[in-house]
């Protein structure tokens, strides 16, 4: 077996290991989630993966393991063929990624099914199908990616079946969302209205959702369809897109309406980019190579046969949600049969070249800087669909979301400014044993009758970027807002110039009304942070991204200033 092979077979290991057995029915066959203590309803998405290494390996224990997890699903299935999406969540949108499934169980691994089981699975996929056919068209309630996932569903459907109506609904679908895309590439949707704007023209994408779950199904459905032509128009917009992806494989979704559920190389329950990548390489080369780091990356993050949702979850003390895991099983399964081997060449990337410059993503009010050694983002995106009150308000107010040092990673990682469990059956709870867990976007705060005031949240910041002489500017204006909006009565700004040089990233802040005001600034990594202004320090945590950090609180000199400098060498001035 390959290294990738092998690692399917440990995921799998793992899940079987967790699988519950011996104690009847409802509970035999779900698999236990180590850190959410219950059985995430969508596991049967695990009967793909579980097949395939049986394939794989001869071992009757996958096999006994799908049929099992293929039964325990029964609890979870409605009259009308629909599934529920847990056992005390009514949602039922789900049931196109079990049908999507099922039909890759039938269509790549029927040779290792026996009559009764392969049966039993065309059976499901067949009330399945009629579900998704009778209430997953173009008026269906719900973000962007279920709308791929139906076209990708149908398609299958219509191959497995010889269905024309499940190849029109499927073509209906993927055209619907190919329409959804914006001139730089990015998939708009992930809220609703899917073609809405903010008040300041921003659109609803989220990296994580896009990457990992709606490109890949739009990819399955334009190959089923037989559409050259979108199949091209796909990985031109992946490769617009490509600065999204860090040099290590990660993906910056800082600014994503979904980042509540960001992963560092993806989303909690999306199965994962790379067998897109792949395929679509055909057009686009340097695909291969973001889908090969990637792979590489959810390497890095498993412990134990595990996939953690961060590079340091495992040595902050968090649990492994099994989300992960079963997921992205389905991606690596779905990646071998797309061609992922180590034979790949391996290529540089857009974000491994050292140049000066920046981009502009106005439909997310974004800057993506490239300046020699470090990769950055600065964002003032108010695409916040319905997320104030679950806990999912990423950063705006011209705050350096993402900081990246080349050689060495990640710096800066912020994701969402508090955590709530807004999705509660598919999100984890922190375990704060060894360190308090704190959110680590930058910003200042002001505290004002009990109520935090912070530049991260101003939706209505100002903000431009130049370049100069080896170096980018971005430059921001924020007023300290609370999370409902509102500012104070003697309102607290805040001018920000952020300069971005090889050499490291200076910081030069003022404030207006500066008393009370403290800049807190969660730095990742061996970093030095230089500075003349007063400080404090302490080791935090963030399930969003995942990282340790260094939090340093910073307090204004006299004149409401601050200034700092990261860099890599402590020699170096601010």
């Amino acid at each position: 077996m390959n290294k990738y092979e092998t690692l399917l077979k440990q995921w799998c290991d793992s899940l079987v290991n967790l699988q519950i057995k011996g104690f009847g029915q409802p509970h035999d066959g779900g698999i236990l989630c180590p850190a959410c203590t219950t059985l995430h309803g969508r596991a049967d998405n695990a009967v793909f993966p579980l097949v395939y290494t049986y394939k794989l390996t001869g071992d009757e224990k996958y096999i006994k393991s799908a049929e099992t997890l293929f039964k325990w699903q029964e609890r979870l299935i409605n009259p009308d063929g629909s599934c529920y999406n847990d056992g005390n969540n009514g949602w039922k949108g789900i049931t196109v990624f079990s049908c999507i499934g099922y039909c890759k169980t039938v269509k790549y691994l029927s040779n290792a099914l026996d009559d009764n089981f392969k049966i039993a699975i065309i059976h499901r996929i067949e009330a399945q199908a009629e579900w998704i056919y009778n209430y997953v068209g173009i008026n269906y309630h719900s973000n962007i990616n279920y709308y791929a996932a139906a076209a990708s569903a149908m398609a299958l459907c219509g191959e497995l079946f010889g269905e024309e109506k499940y190849f029109v609904r499927s073509r209906e679908m993927l055209d619907y969302c190919m329409r959804h895309f914006t001139e730089n590439g990015l998939l708009m949707g992930e809220g609703q209205p899917h073609n809405g704007a903010t008040e300041r023209g921003c659109r609803f994408v989220d990296i994580g959702y896009n990457f990992e779950e709606s490109i890949p199904c739009l990819t399955d459905a334009a190959e089923i369809l037989n559409d050259e032509n979108t199949l091209k128009t796909l990985a031109h917009n992946v490769l617009k897109t490509l600065d999204i992806f860090m040099p290590d494989g990660a993906m910056d979704n800082t600014f994503g309406t979904r980042n509540n559920k960001w992963t560092y190389y993806g989303s909690r329950t999306s199965d994962g980019c790379v067998a897109s990548l792949l395929i679509l390489s055909e057009y686009a080369p340097q695909l291969k190579e973001a889908a090969l780091r990637n792979m590489e990356l959810q390497m890095q993050c498993t412990h134990n046969g595990l996939l953690y949702g961060g590079r340091q979850y495992f040595e902050a003390g968090q649990k492994p949600c099994s989300h992960h895991t079963i997921c992205h099983a389905v991606g690596l399964a779905d990646a071998l049969i797309a061609g992922l081997s180590e034979s790949i060449e391996r290529q540089e990337l857009l974000s491994d070249k050292y140049e000066f410059s920046f981009k502009y993503y106005p439909e997310v009010e974004t800057y993506k800087i490239w300046a020699g050694d470090w990769l950055a983002t600065v964002t003032a995106c108010d695409n916040q669909p319905s997320k104030v009150g679950s806990g999912g308000v990423h950063p705006s107010g011209g705050t350096v979301s993402l900081l990246y040092h080349k050689p060495s990673g990640p710096v800066i990682a912020g994701s969402t400014y508090t955590y709530k469990l807004g999705e509660p059956l598919n999100m984890q709870l922190p375990n704060e044993l060894l360190y308090p867990h704190r959110t680590l976007i930058p910003r200042a705060e002001y505290v004002e009758n009990g109520t935090i005031y912070a530049s991260c949240l101003d939706n209505k910041a100002e903000m431009t970027a130049e370049v100069g002489d080896l170096s980018v500017t971005v430059a921001s204006i924020s007023t300290l807002t609370a999370i409902n909006g509102t500012v104070t009565e003697k309102p607290v700004k805040m001018t920000a110039e952020y300069v971005f040089k090889n050499d490291g990233v200076c910081f030069k802040l003022h404030f207006d009304n500066a008393d009370g005001v403290r800049y807190i600034i969660p730095l990742i990594g061996d970093i030095f942070l230089k500075t003349e202004n007063k400080y404090s320090k302490q080791k935090i945590f963030y399930l969003g991204g995942g990282f340790i950090a260094d939090e340093y609180c910073l307090l204004p000199d006299g004149n409401g200033d601050i200034h700092l400098k990261l860099s890599k060498s402590q020699s170096v001035k601010c």
